[in-house]
């Protein structure tokens, strides 16, 4: 099948034209937030059985024109790992409506490595490059290979399919991937933005005396400002490594910060004026906002509330590890990780209430409801000893 780029308005029409009446279409998208402070969709890739195009979304910047594509029940759009696509579709006025998505299907089915490339070698004997992986999809102009590397993330799409869904229907589980291809849909249509305040997501933050929690939120708050200044991830300004490192140091002159980087982090220097004045900003602070602080998910548990959350656990996933054995599929099948821990969070006390957590499905609770409720109140399977390996 021969790659159509494609690069105009005009171009565009025609391919939508042609392809919005079709029963399946396999995408894919790229950007460039390895490279960009907010990242902008690229490219977008699309095939039927007999059509394979990439859609260059630098070029055409009317993406409302992909609308008939996407924002309608036909065609079924099938994708692999839909997370990342839907959330950047979104994000440019493009809800994805009807999926299916590779990547639930394979991990439904057991699959330990669920990646594109590895489920095209094991299930199709089709062997893709990952060389192109991490480039910067929004420099011009794509070469030859790169175009090619585009296409095959949706060359052999609903092949795959084809084969996932016969395994699906083997096992009879084709609800439970289409329940939770939609559970991810709204999930990106109704998820909001990150709001908590950047320094708290830096692993160790929590750890930092007061004095230098304020520092490192200074930090973070210089890193932002310089980091969309220059239209590069923030990562790429400085790590969170060296941040934590600078916070809990605090150098005093330009000597110290130097020292406390190390010489791999020289790209620090590029504003490291601004960095010193962090430090005594965060000094002359002493503390972060209370409201930094404030937890997000709801009130902290007591220590009694969550030794009763471990005993619901064990009971609900002993009983879902058997279910699992019983019917022959996966663990997520019977119950996915996020509805699992919802339910043991919330400890709902009837089947009806079920119906409260998104991703469980009229299915599972006309079928599973009271046998859920029944093994979350269960007294908890006992905890054996590990097995002398010596002893048969």
């Amino acid at each position: 099948m021969n790659i159509r780029m494609i690069d105009t308005e005009p171009m565009l029409d025609a391919l939508v034209q042609e392809l919005e009446s079709a029963g399946e279409l396999a995408f894919d998208v790229e950007a460039d937030g390895l490279f960009r402070y907010r990242a902008n969709l690229c490219m977008v890739q699309v095939a039927t059985r007999d059509v394979l195009a990439v859609i260059d979304t630098i070029a055409i910047k009317n993406h409302a024109k992909l609308a008939p594509l996407f924002e309608r029940q036909q065609p079924l759009k099938v994708v692999h790992d839909a997370s990342f696509d839907a959330r950047m579709l979104r994000d440019v006025g493009l809800p994805l409506v009807r999926m299916f998505d590779t990547s639930i299907a394979a991990r439904f089915l057991g699959e330990q490595q669920a990646g594109l490339a590895t489920l095209l070698e094991k299930r199709m004997g089709v062997v893709v490059t990952k060389e192109y992986q991490k480039a910067d999809w929004g420099r011009r102009p794509i070469t030859p290979e790169q175009l090619n590397y585009l296409a095959n993330d949706v060359r052999y799409l609903l092949g795959l399919a084809d084969i996932l869904r016969e395994e699906l229907r083997a096992k009879s589980i084709e609800q439970e991937v289409d329940e939770e291809c939609a559970y991810l849909l709204r999930r990106a249509a109704s998820e909001q933005v990150e709001i908590r305040p950047a320094w708290t997501r830096v692993k160790g933050a929590v750890d930092l005396a007061g004095p230098s929690k304020a520092v490192l939120r200074e930090l973070c708050i210089a890193r932002e400002e310089e980091a969309e200044a220059r239209d590069v991830p923030s990562f790429k300004v400085i790590t969170n490594e060296s941040l934590l490192t600078i916070a809990r140091k605090r150098p005093k002159t330009m000597q110290d910060l130097t020292r406390d980087v190390g010489p791999n982090a020289l790209r620090v220097h590029q504003f490291a004026t601004r960095i010193m004045r962090a430090i005594r900003d965060g000094e002359a602070r002493g503390g972060v906002p209370p409201e930094d602080l404030a937890p997000s998910g709801g009130p902290i548990p007591t220590p009694e509330e969550r030794a009763a959350a471990k005993i619901r656990d064990r009971s609900l996933s002993a009983w879902r590890r058997a279910m699992a054995t019983e019917r022959g599929v996966d663990p997520q099948a019977v119950l996915p990780g996020h509805c699992f821990h919802e339910i043991v969070a919330l400890n709902p006390s009837a089947p009806e209430e079920l119906s409260a957590i998104d991703g469980v499905g009229t299915f599972r609770i006309e079928r599973d409801g009271a046998a859920i409720i029944a093994a979350l109140h269960a007294p908890p399977p006992p905890i054996l000893p590990p097995q002398d390996p010596a002893q048969p």
